[in-house]
């Protein structure tokens, strides 16, 4: 089939190249112009939603248990994915793939303002998720979503809910908790963590933070994440106090 315009813009959001740009087409093809165009080879989307809603429930169920593993109690998690899957929530994620453009409507639904109707985007979010899964598979479904979803992971994942996690390749455990232990021992207040800039369009943000010990600008890191900004800062001003995170408190504070 032809490239639709606004394809290849939307694959790069996705992060996923289609093998069947059709399942793709009918994603975004709501019933009001499936019934009005006559060449609509495709169909609406109604059935991709009804899978898309599945596809979506499941990942979100599978990361929620991936990273509790039995820290939280069954209702915190229901109460997490609740959160993850609900309108307001699909709707956020399906603009954030700028769906709302690329929807092929018909002329009534158009004039009445459902490009902007948050149950048309979320519905287009579902079906996108549910044409994904069918051309990739649970994996690919997996990762598209894990991008769109990745802040959100990052603030309802809460860190006290996760086990112990390995240490990295630095050798140290979890850096912020590492260097927050590190100054306590030592008498000196936590580190404070600044969103310094965001760049980036909103499908692949870039955040840069900076990091400060009692006032004083220690260093500034970035990630894909605000966290994994923080961790990097929190790194980097580990390895600049020649810390390490199994240091005690008989250690020597930092010069100056």
């Amino acid at each position: 089939m032809p490239d639709w315009p606004g394809f290849a813009d939307l694959e790069a959001r996705l992060g996923y190249t289609f093998q069947d740009r059709s399942l793709l087409e009918r994603a975004l093809t709501h019933r009001s112009f499936a019934n009005e165009a006559d060449a609509c080879e495709t169909g609406d989307n109604e059935l991709l939603e009804f899978l898309g809603d599945a596809v979506i429930g499941l990942v979100v169920s599978h990361v929620i248990h991936a990273s509790w593993r039995g820290a939280g109690s069954p209702g915190d998690a229901s109460q997490c994915k609740a959160m993850l899957v609900s309108r307001a929530t699909l709707s956020a994620m399906g603009s954030r793939w700028a769906l709302s453009d690329l929807l092929r409507l018909g002329r009534g639904e158009e004039r009445s303002g459902g490009r902007t109707k948050a149950s048309l985007i979320a519905n287009a979010f579902e079906a996108v998720a549910g044409a994904v899964f069918l051309d990739g598979g649970y994996e690919a479904a997996h990762r598209v979503l894990e991008r769109v979803y990745a802040e959100l992971y990052d603030e309802l994942l809460p860190r006290s809910a996760l086990p112990e996690p390995p240490c990295d390749r630095a050798g140290y455990r979890d850096p912020k908790s590492a260097l927050q232990e590190w100054l306590q021992a030592r008498g000196l207040s936590r580190p404070e963590y600044t969103v310094l800039d965001t760049s980036g369009p909103d499908h692949h943000k870039t955040f840069q933070v900076g990091v400060a010990i009692d006032g004083a600008p220690m260093c500034t890191a970035t990630g894909s994440t605000k966290k994994e900004a923080q961790q990097a800062a929190a790194r980097e001003t580990l390895r600049r106090l020649g810390a390490s995170s199994d240091d005690g408190p008989s250690g020597d504070a930092p010069d100056g």
